[in-house]
């Protein structure tokens, strides 16, 4: 068993959570009340949260206890583009069971993206979403949610934005992946009191390259309706002078609307922010930019916190490409939290991480096992 979760790391990062959550709403307080008449069963292992690590050898305990859990979506082709090469590959495929939770090759059909989103709680907020309505269901749209290299890892957090890209699949739509390679050397400002660190360039490769096989492994799925696409932002900003940028792009940004972001007057009440992180909004505008007129990309999603950057690229589509308002759209989800208003991808040890690397897959299903009865419902939603 134990053999098993480390191998189809996938299935616990973006199925399992919803299946984890109905076991445990069906029977958590019968688990609860059977602690002292299992036999050979230690109680831990019904309260995670000790925090005591669980023996190998009592998983085929847990296995029997919860069920089985089935196996979801072999990785298959996946389009990458970055660094001024392209190129196909590959992914090995396994034989996998898809009949208890549907894949992400499921083709969802006659329906809107943004009925599918709001049934699931997966929507904050949308620029535009009459037309994004229109757009949607006019034909296939390419949208795009960015990771910022920051660590060899995504989190829990970072969970919400891959699977609003799978459900656009779903439905139809190509979903692109867009590592932030060039924004990582900056540092996005939302939601932090203090500036972040900086990393040096090869800290950042090596972050980059965990990263993307993370998307490669959540994001590919066997007979997918639609391909994904993988970018990297370093591809266009590598080649960008200063004051290249300072002509084609910041002369159309407005002191006024940039002042007024959120993350932005956070900062200032405080102790203030560089130019450096100032700027940020600026470069993950033009990202939204550079992908309308390259590729072709009119939606843009992100958590509610990058509401401010989000909006900043609607704005710059508009001034730069001369493209109406409602044509560039975008999407913000709702951050995972827990009832109380704290963040559920963290735990007491820091974060979630969805690397097996960083985080045994055991200890990834404590923590979703460990979920308030009050919260449960909603995660099975969310995730």
């Amino acid at each position: 068993m134990a053999q098993t979760l480390c191998q189809n790391r996938p299935v616990l990062l973006s199925h399992s959570c919803a299946r984890i959550g109905r076991q445990l709403h069906n029977s958590l307080i019968t688990m609860r009340s059977m602690t002292k008449s299992l036999s050979g069963l230690p109680s831990h292992l019904l309260r995670p949260h000790t925090g005591r690590a669980v023996p190998p050898s009592m998983l085929s305990s847990v296995g029997s206890t919860f069920g089985h859990f089935p196996c979801y979506g072999a990785p298959s082709h996946w389009t990458m583009h970055g660094a001024g090469r392209r190129f196909h590959s590959q992914l090995a495929s396994s034989a996998m069971d898809t009949t208890a939770v549907p894949s992400a090759a499921t083709t969802i059909e006659g329906r809107s993206i943004v009925d599918v989103l709001k049934e699931r709680g997966l929507v904050d907020a949308i620029t535009n979403e009459e037309e994004l309505r229109k757009a949607t269901g006019a034909g296939p749209i390419k949208v795009y949610c960015g990771f910022d290299p920051t660590a060899d890892s995504l989190h829990l957090g970072n969970l919400l934005g891959i699977l609003v890209l799978v459900w656009f699949q779903k439905c139809g739509h190509t979903p692109v992946a867009l590592l932030g390679g060039a924004t990582a050397r900056v540092g996005d400002p939302s939601g932090k009191s203090a500036e972040r660190p900086v990393m040096d360039d090869a800290t950042i490769e090596a972050n980059s390259k965990g990263i993307e096989a993370i998307l490669r492994a959540l994001l590919t799925q066997r007979d997918a309706p639609v391909p994904g696409m993988l970018l990297n932002n370093l591809e266009w900003f590598a080649g960008m002078g200063f004051l290249e940028f300072l002509r084609d792009v910041g002369k159309f940004a407005r002191m006024g609307t940039m002042l007024n972001k959120d993350s932005v007057k956070t900062r200032l009440d405080g102790d203030g922010m560089s130019f450096t992180e100032f700027s940020y909004q600026l470069l993950q505008g033009y990202d939204f930019v550079h992908l309308s007129r390259t590729y072709g990309v009119t939606a843009q999603i992100g958590g509610s916190d990058q509401w401010g950057n989000i909006t900043a690229g609607t704005d710059l589509n508009r001034r730069i490409l001369g493209t109406e308002a409602e044509s560039a759209f975008g999407i913000t989800f709702p951050l995972l939290l827990k009832n109380d208003g704290t963040k559920f991808g963290k735990s007491e040890s820091g974060a979630v991480w969805l690397a097996a690397e960083r985080l045994s897959p055991f200890k990834f299903y404590q923590h979703l096992f460990a979920v308030p009865d009050v919260d449960v419902i909603k995660f099975m939603k969310m995730l």
